[in-house]
């Protein structure tokens, strides 16, 4: 198979492997789903695949930083040799990164299929301000983005690493002034909302048959809610896959706090519009058994 002279294989040749993006806000499932569907002999599945690449390549998109084109080539790149040479039918990236360039995937690879697997964001807040601590959103980082951003002739790009590439809102983004004064926790909720927004645009655009959206609270609890997803993604379903399931994962630290009442309404005043959206204002914040 030949490449073209950018390395972005010809539109025509994917039919060996079929890529299935798996997107959301982190902290959803997407690490307990990649292990699991690790363990079937037809797919090869990642977990946030070249995160150093793709993640800063990711937010620069969202922020506007670079082009369409030149995110187009460099992704082409990194995916379409993994892919090419993967020797399972399936290939598949669990990852919250490539949630910001799901409209740039789809250009890439028109036979992919994308997963949503969303979460009440309030537990998905708490994980990541609870359990990340300085790895997501923190003060020193986003300033070193934010004074970069802003002056890149004077500042040095931020390195790859995860704890400095967290989507800032950038003019024109409705949050783009109050995110200025926000806190850690603030920030957070603003991903968790601004992730969920995006996909549910971006899905928008997309063909029918070619995504799913899916609460991880669902997916973990009813069998038909599992079947549905490997379905969808081509893979038969077996009562092993629902018993691992049942078994929290990447767990880094064994608790589970509630958001506070202040926290509830930070939370409520930033991301309340998606928990609308997706019905978990209509139920009260559950327990994570471990």
């Amino acid at each position: 198979m030949k490449l073209k002279k950018n390395n972005i294989l010809n539109k025509n040749n994917y039919r060996k492997t079929r890529p299935i993006f798996i997107v959301g806000s982190g902290r959803s499932g997407s690490k307990m789903l990649c292990e699991l569907l690790n363990q079937i002999n037809r797919v090869e599945s990642n977990h946030e695949y070249m995160c150093t690449h793709i993640q800063p390549l990711a937010v620069k998109y969202y922020m506007k930083i670079l082009s369409r084109e030149k995110v187009l080539k460099q992704l082409g790149s990194i995916y379409s040799s993994a892919i090419e040479y993967s020797k399972k039918p399936i290939w598949i990236d669990s990852s919250n990164k490539v949630s910001w360039v799901i409209d740039i995937l789809f250009e890439l690879f028109p036979n992919a299929r994308f997963v949503h697997i969303v979460r009440d964001g309030r537990k998905v807040v708490s994980s990541f301000y609870n359990k990340l601590n300085n790895e997501c959103y923190d003060d020193k980082s986003v300033s070193i983005l934010t004074k970069w951003y802003n002056n890149p002739d004077k500042y040095i790009e931020p390195p790859p690493e995860k704890k400095y590439w967290w989507g800032i809102p950038i003019k024109g983004n409705k949050y783009y002034h109050r995110f200025k004064k926000f806190d850690q926790f603030e920030r957070i909720c603003f991903h968790w909302g601004e992730v969920t927004r995006t996909i549910v645009k971006e899905f928008n655009n997309l063909p029918d048959k070619s995504f799913i959206t899916l609460k991880l609270e669902d997916i973990i609890s009813k069998k038909k809610k599992l079947k549905l997803l490997l379905k969808f993604i081509g893979i038969k379903y077996h009562p092993e896959y629902y018993k691992i399931l049942k078994r929290p994962q990447n767990i880094i630290k064994k608790e589970d706090k509630k958001l506070t009442p202040k926290q509830k309404k930070k939370f409520y005043d930033i991301s309340g519009d998606m928990m609308k959206l997706f019905r978990y204002d209509k139920s009260t914040e559950y327990d994570v058994k471990y």
